[in-house]
């Protein structure tokens, strides 16, 4: 299956049913159906743009975005994923990221995006708002040092034992299969 010129990043939708590749010298992202079998075919576009560079690519954890670092123009691509899984540009189709941006993820939660950026020692962090738009954080960029080339978060941790519930109080309740859970307290009125 033919991709852009020297790709680079390979991406799966949460769903398993779409798969993007982002090719560094076409500034292109590839992307393709899965078909039966596993077999790549590809979307009508079988391309879109990107920035200057895209190599890493990350799809939102309820598939409906995807975002790509630019590395030779300092910014990431956003963009809607359609019903049928085809990548279309949001507006604005760019923000702004650090020097040389290399690594992007979006949070477990899909509410935060973050990007590596190589040559400032840095981390890019942005809100993911209306339309799933990103929107810097404040600060907008953390110092990492070094040079750091991927972002990973690890999903929030649920409660699994008295000891770990923090924000209430620990009930068992035996007729479910979870035979505990960490809740609130909350004083309601007289």
């Amino acid at each position: 299956m033919a991709t852009g010129a020297f790709p680079f990043w390979v991406a799966v939708s949460p769903d398993g049913r779409s798969v993007y590749v982002t090719s560094i010298q076409d500034d292109t992202v590839s992307q393709y159906d899965v078909g039966a079998g596993g077999a790549l075919l590809p979307k009508s576009p079988a391309t879109v743009a990107a920035g200057a560079a895209p190599d890493g690519l990350a799809v939102s954890p309820d598939g409906g975005s995807a975002y790509v670092d630019n590395g030779n123009n300092d910014s990431v691509s956003q963009y809607d994923v359609g019903p049928r899984g085809a990548l279309s540009p949001k507006s604005p189709a760019t923000v702004p990221a650090g020097a040389d941006p290399v690594g992007v993820t979006v949070s477990p939660d899909g509410q935060s995006v973050y990007v590596a950026n190589f040559f400032d020692g840095s981390l890019s962090q942005y809100d993911v708002g209306p339309r799933r738009a990103l929107s810097p954080k404040s600060p907008a960029t953390v110092v990492t040092g070094g040079t750091p080339q991927q972002v990973a978060v690890t999903p929030a941790q649920v409660p699994a034992s008295k000891e770990q519930c923090k924000n209430g109080g620990w009930r068992s309740f035996p007729q479910f299969k979870n035979e505990g859970l960490c809740i609130a307290f909350v004083n309601r009125g007289p």
